[in-house]
């Protein structure tokens, strides 16, 4: 895809789609009624990083990269009577984190190395969230101060391309780091490479 145009020349980047992030939070608040407000959520988010063998398939409407599958449905799976609204939670916020976990994957199987992510919009705000991708992606996360990154980048660009700024603005963006939970690691990945087996048996 086209990133963008700069000084005559054109910058191309590599997508991989995520179709469901940001609106899995909203379902949960909307339509399940599980908490007020998205910033609620971490309230019923199991401290452990585990979602207790519980897992979520995020496919509303499908599911992008690297899957390109318009048929298959989202659905929990492992439910049993001791199952809560944590868990439940917990699962559907992981699963961000292991489609995110695909795709860098996918890139890494094309030779590109992703050494850190940088990572925008609502879920920066969200601490669990947050800590929970670096442990699965086992990668430092990025998160800027101003966590409108697109809009802003815009303005920087239109900015130095008018000439009322250098390119020296752009090494001003400030972001904060958020290290992958070591001790967490090894179940962490235990439960993506549990939910990527469901995963799977769903697409084939």
């Amino acid at each position: 895809t086209i990133g963008y145009a700069f000084n005559g020349e054109v910058n191309y980047a590599l997508e991989g789609s995520i179709y469901s992030a940001g609106t899995i939070t909203q379902w949960l608040r909307d339509q399940l009624m599980f908490f007020e407000t998205a910033q609620d959520s971490e309230s019923y988010l199991n401290n452990s990083l585990l979602s207790n063998e519980v897992f979520f398939i995020p496919a509303f409407n499908g599911l992008g990269a690297p899957y390109w599958d318009s048929n298959i449905r989202g659905s929990f799976h492992g439910l049993t009577r001791d199952t809560n609204k944590n868990d439940l939670t917990t699962a559907a916020l992981a699963s961000i984190s292991f489609q995110t976990k695909d795709i860098i994957a996918t890139l890494v199987k094309d030779n590109i190395q992703v050494e850190k992510l940088k990572i925008d919009g609502g879920m920066v705000e969200n601490d669990w969230f947050t800590k929970h991708l670096a442990t699965t992606i086992n990668r430092s996360v990025l998160i800027p101060y101003n966590k409108e990154s697109t809009a802003l980048g815009v303005a920087m660009m239109a900015g130095i391309a008018s000439g009322l700024c250098s390119e020296d603005v752009l090494a001003q963006v400030k972001t904060r780091e958020v290290a992958a939970a070591k001790e967490k690691s090894k179940e962490v990945l235990a439960e993506y490479d549990a939910w990527k087996s469901i995963l799977e048996k769903q697409l084939y």
